[in-house]
């Protein structure tokens, strides 16, 4: 999927929304800036809400998933 933020400023952006898209994602984007010269942007989706601390302490992360 395109990023159409980046594609506004003139730069090419892409987003990889599954875990196996990220490796072609990633390559694609080094290719991309090699190519153009101009930054790009690589959007990895996480999950839609995350329960992140805002302060020093990250053992106030709320996990909603079972953590693998």
């Amino acid at each position: 999927m395109k990023s159409r933020v980046m594609e506004a400023y003139g730069c090419s952006g892409k987003r990889a929304v599954e875990p196996d898209e990220i490796g072609s994602t990633i390559e694609w984007a080094r290719e991309e800036a090699q190519r153009t010269s101009r930054p790009v942007l690589v959007e990895i989706m996480i999950e839609r809400e995350a329960n992140t601390p805002h302060g020093p302490a990250i053992d106030a992360v709320e996990e909603f998933e079972p953590i693998p």
